[in-house]
């Protein structure tokens, strides 16, 4: 009964509609507001398309989205992706892993030149999550990898700040953005270690984003004038690029002639090894204040990494859509500093305005400065606001719900059949006067 009067709803405003594109949206719209408990989706098949690009972040965004599908509406929730192996390590189980054919090239891909070696049965919904900024929303794209992909159950979600306006699901913060991928932690447990109180960072190396090594040595700064006297011996945990020979040149070159209040600095590999940046004769000195850059913690999984988040010190640097993300998750005391990459600066504007946190306001200052010493954040509001599991759950619902019934119900299925072939509005109405 409630399916015949959605479905005379959905006809309603068919006949009454003058754009053929907006017509997609009709099955959704007629669902909205309607309650959609954790089974609703039970029965349903969803397929998530992932092509991440230059990014790892872009693969935590698609395992995101599959939690909250399962969790919400348990449904089936399958992630094809070009980076299975990612995905694993991540934790999703590998009877959920779809692995895209990609050839030689992984990343950056365009689903026509794709394909999916087995075959996997067909799917109610799928999502393309995230669609990233180096492409435009193309169903025809991805109807070459999954024929039957339509206007009605295909929707794309954006990367945080993306500029097309053609996504359904425009993630992000600021004018018409429904938030962040926030997810609960898990029980945090201090990592053994790291007993010594330590500073966070995680940051891409200029190969991906020009002045990584400022950008590092900014935040240094900074976090070593503030603790100096605090913590005779502190750890700041660092990426693993700054073990590779030219990083650890570049450092011994410059770190001493910016932090003057540590005696000894040393640079931890992953291979056990212990290269000293900078060491001063004790004799002459009875100073002994050891700061150890750790760059031998990192890769760590996504579980644990709350874990390092929580039990650090205040201040936080990380660069990367979900690596901020996780930080809000665990961690709204935390002050946070970004590497503000050349395609993330608008995303970078806002965080400055809504966090609030002036000092991302630009490059130069987004890293850490010595003015942001005795800032005190305070996210909370922040993250009640741009929550997207709040904010887009709603029309989530009623996506799901659609789905359902043009699965139940043999009306719904004609009418997204008609809307997803036809070509001309006015032919469309004629099936429905």
């Amino acid at each position: 009964m409630t399916n015949r009067i959605k479905f005379n709803e959905a006809v309603s405003k068919l006949l009454s509609s003058n754009n053929l594109g907006n017509t997609r949206d009709i099955l959704w719209k007629v669902f909205d507001g309607s309650k959609c408990n954790t089974n609703c989706g039970k029965s349903l098949r969803i397929l998530i398309l992932n092509t991440p690009c230059e990014g790892f972040g872009d693969i935590i965004f698609a395992k995101k989205i599959g939690e909250y599908l399962r969790k919400w509406y348990g449904a089936k929730v399958l992630i094809a992706t070009t980076d299975p192996k990612g995905l694993k390590s991540l934790g999703e189980k590998g009877t959920n892993i779809v692995k895209l054919d990609s050839g030689r090239m992984k990343s950056c891909r365009r689903f026509k030149n794709l394909r999916i070696p087995k075959k996997i049965q067909k799917q109610d919904l799928i999502f393309v999550a995230p669609i990233t900024s180096e492409f435009t929303v193309d169903l025809k794209d991805v109807q070459y990898l999954i024929p039957y992909a339509s206007k009605t159950n295909t929707f794309f979600f954006s990367e945080y700040n993306n500029k097309s306006k053609e996504t359904d699901f425009p993630t992000g913060i600021g004018s018409n953005k429904l938030g962040l991928l926030f997810t609960d932690p898990p029980i945090y447990k201090r990592a053994k270690e790291l007993p010594n109180p330590y500073v966070m960072s995680y940051i891409a190396s200029d190969r991906h984003i020009p002045r990584s090594n400022q950008c590092m040595i900014a935040f240094i700064q900074m976090v070593t004038k503030k603790y100096r006297t605090t913590y005779s011996r502190l750890d700041i945990v660092v990426p693993s690029w700054m073990g590779e020979y030219e990083y650890i040149e570049y450092f011994k070159k410059h770190i001493k002639k910016l932090i003057e209040d540590y005696t000894n600095i040393i640079l931890r590999l992953k291979n056990g090894k212990t290269i000293i940046l900078y060491e001063e004769n004790t004799k002459t000195n009875k100073k002994n204040n050891i700061l150890a850059l750790r760059a031998d913690i990192y890769p760590v999984s996504n579980k644990k990494i709350f874990s390092l988040f929580h039990h650090s010190l205040e201040d936080i640097l990380v660069t990367g859509d979900q690596s901020i993300t996780d930080v809000l998750s665990c961690c709204v005391d935390k002050n946070i500093f970004y590497q503000i990459a050349g395609w993330k600066l608008s995303f970078g504007r806002y965080l400055a305005k809504l966090l609030p946190n002036k000092y991302l306001i630009k490059k130069s200052l987004s890293c850490g400065t010595l003015k942001a010493i005795n800032y005190k954040s305070d996210y909370k509001t922040f993250k009640n606001d741009w929550d997207f599991r709040k904010n887009a759950r709603p029309k989530l619902n009623s996506i799901i719900l659609a789905a359902r019934a043009r699965k139940t119900s043999g009306d719904f299925a004609l009418l997204a059949h008609d809307i997803d072939n036809s070509r001309r509005l006015s032919s469309l109405k004629k099936l429905y006067q």
